[in-house]
């Protein structure tokens, strides 16, 4: 009879019977609670032991523990007790175990199974200022009438809510069926219906309290970890693991991209041949390294819906969005435009004075293109540098970098060369209902969107009161300074405050440093925390921007960033 002992807990002399049996199955056999998180498959570590004598007693680590060994660096003595059988009597400590181990494993009803699920992530854009302009019964009144239509079109394909997050929820496909093509087709679907629902739902929001709703969907298909979790009074079916990290990522990127449903890479290998594709963008996305590409779903044509349906259902190339997350590489709306004119707007900054030759060309500012060059692949974003006009022109404006190709050959283009542009995109623009003062908050060419905001606002006669506050290395590469200071001159409604953080040899008569929370209460005194603020430059300039603003005591919901990178 073999002996087995469990440190500071008992002994087991085990039978024939037991021998064929692991560590994990003698224990739960013989009433010891042994906590084992993922079900005894070697996918945790909770079951580990420390066997402190008869180490030799013990069968050979099996290829599954040998994997997780190694990524957890145990040593020899430490063995999964779900993978370790024994020949002869051990002496063994359990390594996870106190009051709450206990109880966890004296209550596991579901321990949890890994399955591939699509996951699915939306939310609705600008919600803060929606709760701080409408009255709290109100607010709560809409959003169940939101979730309820969302519910309903992802139940009506077989989803479940996973959960409810402020404004956004999370949703899965595919508990119930194996196909990835249909797990994902489900999730797809029912992406498109709450689109549609969602016109329902800003049509009575337009009736009864004048707002809309946009929202982004974000959906990913990989494994994850299914299971109860929670305190054991309050469990809840739920699902986690990397890939629904991956799909929240994913919803993020939507607001960037001005897009109203991405998929993954993953997902868009499975339903390629089904749906119908926008544009295709190239992101980085939080708390992951490298970049990943994302696919915009325009809709899904009834007829394809199975393998055998599948077929270049792809919307026509064209398209490319900015930020530190997203780039497209392909996109719609392709239209040609004309090269008018090119000046410097700074030493190291090219201005391009462009025709749309389609026709008109209609656009809000703030909003951006993507552009693509005759005979080169790559393409790149740009926001519109100037005010909109109906004679279909237009200004884009670049940093000239020594290191892009891209760059190169745009800053040679001559009057009369060709280029393609995409139809305009983004969200980051203001609102004419908007009477808060208004704060712009460039760096480098982060300019260019507040450049066109500024020049329809004296166009127009907009009586609202404007600050530019503008940050740059030297005098000379501050893009668009003499026509901006003019323009601050002419306006009384427009504040015009560049600032500098190397001087250098030039005289400069202005403010010096970064932009910081003194130097904007300097200028806006009493009207700071009413403004509302809009950042736009390098993302390390606008997250540490961000950061000074909240620290100043600025509301987020007062707080408007567009990021851009390598511009």
């Amino acid at each position: 009879m073999i002996r087995i002992e469990y440190e500071h807990e008992s002994v087991l002399n085990l039978t024939d019977t037991d021998l064929n049996l692991n560590l994990l199955e003698i224990s739960l056999k013989h009433g010891i609670n042994h906590v084992h998180a993922c079900g005894g498959n070697a996918r945790c570590s909770t079951c580990r032991v420390l066997v402190s004598d008869g180490l030799e007693q013990c069968e050979p680590r099996n290829a599954k523990e040998n994997e997780l060994a190694a990524r957890k660096g145990f040593g020899d003595s430490i063995r999964l007790a779900c993978q370790t059988r024994v020949r002869g009597p051990v002496k063994l400590r359990r390594l996870v175990i106190d009051e709450e181990d206990i109880k966890e494993a004296s209550t596991q009803t579901n321990t949890g199974k890994e399955k591939a699920l699509a996951i699915l992530f939306s939310d609705i854009r600008n919600f803060t200022p929606f709760t701080e302009n409408n009255l709290p019964y109100d607010v709560v009144h809409i959003l169940n009438r939101y979730f309820t239509r969302m519910g309903a079109a992802i139940q009506q394909h077989g989803g479940y809510i996973d959960k409810y997050i402020g404004d956004g929820l999370m949703a899965i496909f595919g508990i119930e069926q194996d196909d990835p093509l249909d797990i994902c087709m489900r999730a797809v679907r029912a992406a498109r219906d709450m689109l549609s629902g969602l016109q329902e739902v800003n049509q009575y929001l337009c009736n009864h309290l004048e707002a809309q709703f946009k929202i982004g969907i974000g959906i990913h298909f990989g494994d994850v970890i299914i299971g109860e979790l929670g305190h054991p009074d309050k469990r809840q079916f739920t699902a986690l693991g990397d890939n629904v990290n991956m799909a929240s990522r994913i919803e993020s990127s939507c607001k960037k991209a001005g897009a109203a449903l991405l998929i993954s890479e993953d997902m868009y290998q499975i339903v390629a041949g089904s749906v119908r594709r926008g544009r295709v963008f190239e992101a980085g996305l939080k708390g992951k390294s490298g970049r990943y590409r994302l696919y915009e779903i325009l809709d899904v044509p009834s007829e394809a819906s199975t393998p055998e349906g599948r077929s270049s259902l792809d919307a026509s190339p064209g398209g490319q969005s900015q930020d530190e997350s997203v780039s497209v590489k392909e996109g719609t709306g392709n239209m040609n435009a004309e090269v008018l004119a090119i000046r410097d707007a700074a030493h190291d900054t090219r201005a391009l004075l462009l025709r749309h030759i389609d026709g008109s060309f209609h656009f809000s500012p703030g909003q951006w293109v993507d552009v693509s060059l005759p005979n080169f692949e790559e393409r790149r974003v740009f926001s519109i540098a100037s005010a909109p006009r109906d004679d279909g022109t237009f200004m884009l404006a670049t940093r000239i970098r020594s290191n892009s190709e891209f760059k190169q050959k745009l800053a040679v283009l001559k009057a009369g060369n060709a280029l393609k542009v995409s139809k305009p995109m983004g969200e980051f623009t203001i609102p004419e209902k908007e009477a808060r003062p208004i704060v712009l908050l460039a760096g480098g060419i982060g300019i260019t969107p507040f450049r066109s905001m500024l020049e329809q606002a004296l166009l127009s006669g907009d009586t609202r009161s404007f600050y530019l506050f503008y940050s740059n290395h030297t005098p000379d590469s501050t893009a668009f300074f003499r026509e901006l200071k003019d323009w601050s001159a002419d306006a009384e409604n427009f504040h015009f405050i560049p600032t500098v953080t190397r001087s250098g040899k030039f005289e400069w008569g202005g403010e010096r440093g970064r932009i910081t929370v003194p130097l904007i209460k300097k200028y806006l005194a009493d009207d700071m925390q009413a403004a509302v603020y809009y950042i736009a430059g390098p993302p390390e300039m606008v997250t540490a921007l961000r950061s000074v603003l909240l620290e100043g005591g600025i509301a987020e919901s007062h707080i408007i960033f567009e990021e851009f990178t390598g511009y």
